[in-house]
């Protein structure tokens, strides 16, 4: 329970006073243990850091439903497959602590090389799941890639701009963002398709 107090506490400093501000005895005090029973639990502010994704997104994914690549592609078109994937990823990005995280990390990124390849890591496992499934829809004749990889890459990085797009949208009551995506995600139809 300390361990996950520990990175709750972490990840409330750093969106309050940016990660860089965040000092292992500002941790220790909000957590209310002493700073060298950190050491007990965690190595490092690096270490904090890289365990507070894995921690975070774990608790996201326990929460939300998993996607089977079968169940996904059976009856479904190539439209309606793209859109499950888009608003999967959103609604896990949804769950407030995940979100803050993400926040924290990339405002930090440019400063913080753990928050950097924090990003990294995400974006890989985004783009190695992605690629399994356009093999598996071009396996299935549902659309066609020829470099699956990197149109895996274009799409997952098209649909983190989207997203924080519409994140901030909602932040800012401005309505479009879901008509960008719908539009997106017909070019991207358009484009690999079978038969188009």
């Amino acid at each position: 329970m300390t361990k996950e107090k520990i990175l709750v506490a972490t990840l409330e400093l750093a969106s309050e006073i940016g990660l860089g501000n965040v000092s292992l005895s500002m941790i220790a005090s909000r957590v209310n243990i002493r700073k060298a029973s950190l050491f007990s639990h965690y190595s490092s502010k690096d270490e904090i850091i890289e365990k507070m994704y894995e921690y975070f997104r774990n608790k996201a994914l326990e929460k939300k439903e998993n996607i089977d690549i079968d169940e996904l592609c059976n009856d479904k078109s190539f439209e309606d497959i793209l859109s499950t994937i888009i608003y999967s990823y959103n609604s896990m990005n949804d769950d407030p602590h995940l979100l803050m995280f993400y926040k924290v990390v990339m405002s930090e990124r440019a400063f913080n090389n753990e928050c950097a390849k924090i990003l990294m890591q995400e974006n890989d496992k985004m783009v190695k799941m992605t690629t399994l499934l356009f093999q598996e829809l071009d396996r299935r004749n549902i659309a066609s890639f020829t470099e699956p990889d990197a149109a895996s890459i274009l799409f997952c990085n098209s649909v983190h701009s989207l997203l924080d797009y519409k994140r901030d949208c909602e932040r800012n009551n401005i309505d479009g963002a879901d008509e960008k995506i719908k539009k997106f995600i017909l070019e991207f139809v358009h484009i690999y398709e079978k038969g188009k």
